[in-house]
């Protein structure tokens, strides 16, 4: 009875897409799920890069960083030689997935700073220098 319901509002297209996902559900759901643990790994050393990035600009310009508010640390940050390369040359993992996207990406410099901005790195960490005064 069911089955003829969802057949009725599928139409013939649609339930020849369910017939054919019934017949290789177990490959199609295998994929899903290899995608979607490819997406959190990649989500994992976007963070891990990220993260680098992060703790090589506080050893080297911690004493010029501090209190300065975003406009003047986006002014600061591109003046600096911030390690891009290695950073990614440091990385096991070949691909990158920002926060927010179901979307993989092969793990580049190009790549890395379309979704690690200057203006976005200058935001975080204002918000970590923030978060530790709060702490503090």
């Amino acid at each position: 009875m069911i089955d003829a319901f969802i057949r009725s509002t599928l139409g013939h297209f649609g339930s020849a897409i369910l017939d054919f996902y019934i017949a290789n559900s177990f490959w199609i759901n295998g994929l899903i799920l290899a995608y979607a643990i490819l997406v959190v790994i990649s989500r994992f050393n976007y963070n891990r890069t990220s993260k680098a990035i992060l703790e090589n600009i506080k050893e080297n310009y911690s004493s010029q960083i501090e209190k300065k508010n975003v406009s003047s640390l986006v002014h600061l940050l591109k003046k600096a030689n911030l390690p891009w390369e290695e950073t990614i040359k440091g990385s096991k993992i070949p691909f990158l997935s920002p926060p927010g996207s179901i979307r993989i990406y092969r793990s580049s410099v190009k790549n890395l700073q379309k979704f690690l901005s200057i203006e976005k790195i200058a935001e975080l960490l204002k918000i970590k220098e923030e978060a530790g005064e709060q702490n503090a």
